[in-house]
């Protein structure tokens, strides 16, 4: 499929110069700063997005800050956006955990312009045979990056995750992982098991049948969760897909502060640990 309403490919976005191109990074090692790896190598004419940087100051930088200081932190990124932009965002391994992240936070904030994912990322966009380029990002006319009305509420607190009900509790990371430690009553499929060989997502019914095979019923309301918040930030395109496909889908979340949150708040775990 060469486009869905937000999933976009490789040629699409060479052939739409007027979007603005997004890579949304996130480097856990910090080994080298986003910037650095950006200036190696990346699509031509696109912006680097730190994701660390983007999020809240405190001690739990892997969540997302109120939406004053998500205003007033992409201001400081000297991006050139005011808001009503389209934009594509793309993440540079492909993986798509960390541009559906930057998606979903757009979304979350009320980004007026239309929001895309660059399907697979930079490694789709090389293996399409377009160039890339180093060096620092693309200068824009300074603008004042203004949130829009907060329509879609995306992400969730820990007393929404305890006061959840019904709501069925998602654990995205391995499986290892998740026997070691997790949120009492959750579900687990990884979220790499979401997409194919090459980090694209995988096709809806597809998706629809390895969420049920985890014990998933994608027509209730859902709330996904894994170490950090940023794989589990794929729920939410996802559960777009699934709507697209003519599914019935419902209210799908992510628990932002995932298992450092919960646990750094003093919250029982369980675990299949002799």
């Amino acid at each position: 499929m060469n486009k869905t309403n937000f999933l976009v490919d490789p040629k699409w976005v060479s052939e739409h110069n007027d979007v603005v191109i997004l890579e949304a990074s996130w480097v856990l090692d910090r080994s080298k700063t986003p910037t650095e790896l950006f200036e190696e190598e990346h699509v031509p004419n696109a912006s680097c997005i730190d994701l660390f940087f983007v999020n809240d100051d405190s001690e739990l930088r892997d969540v997302f800050p109120p939406r004053c200081d998500f205003c007033d932190k992409m201001n400081r990124l000297n991006l050139g956006l005011d808001g009503t932009e389209d934009v594509v965002v793309y993440d540079r391994t492909g993986v798509a955990s960390s541009a559906s992240r930057l998606f979903s936070c757009l979304h979350h904030f009320g980004h007026r312009g239309n929001v895309y994912i660059l399907n697979g990322g930079m490694p789709a966009w090389k293996a399409a045979g377009l160039p890339t380029a180093p060096g620092p990002a693309a200068v824009r006319p300074s603008k004042t990056y203004v949130c829009g009305p907060h329509t879609t509420d995306i992400y969730v607190d820990t007393i929404d995750v305890k006061n959840r009900g019904e709501t069925q509790l998602i654990d995205v990371r391995f499986e290892k992982l998740w026997k070691a430690g997790r949120i009492p009553g959750s579900l687990n499929k990884a979220g790499s098991s979401l997409l194919d060989e090459n980090k694209c997502f995988l096709p809806a019914d597809q998706l629809k049948a390895g969420l049920e095979g985890a014990g998933v019923d994608v027509s209730k309301d859902l709330i996904a969760y894994c170490g950090y918040g940023v794989v589990s930030s794929l729920i939410y395109p996802i559960s777009l897909l699934l709507k697209e496909a003519g599914e019935t889908v419902g209210k799908w979340q992510v628990y932002d502060k995932s298992i450092v949150g919960w646990k750094a708040e003093g919250n029982a775990v369980d675990s299949d640990a002799e």
